[in-house]
């Protein structure tokens, strides 16, 4: 998996051969394959890092295979 960090969109772009995650910073949602998928917190930021609850990933990425 390849990570790459955008500071003016404050932006977080996941990738492999088959699946793109975008992760937003406050968003409280998702992009997965181009597919806008609603989680259960905002996309939040701590000490550089960038945190997303595991338990919504898992279950959009369950959706979109």
């Amino acid at each position: 998996m390849r990570a790459a960090w955008t500071q003016k969109n404050k932006t977080l772009r996941l990738s492999n051969d088959s699946t793109t995650i975008v992760l937003n910073i406050g968003a409280r949602h998702a992009s997965i394959n181009n597919i806008k998928i609603a989680l259960c917190q905002n996309v939040k930021m701590s000490g550089g890092n960038v945190l997303v609850s595991t338990q919504d990933i898992n279950t959009a990425l369950e959706a979109i295979t």
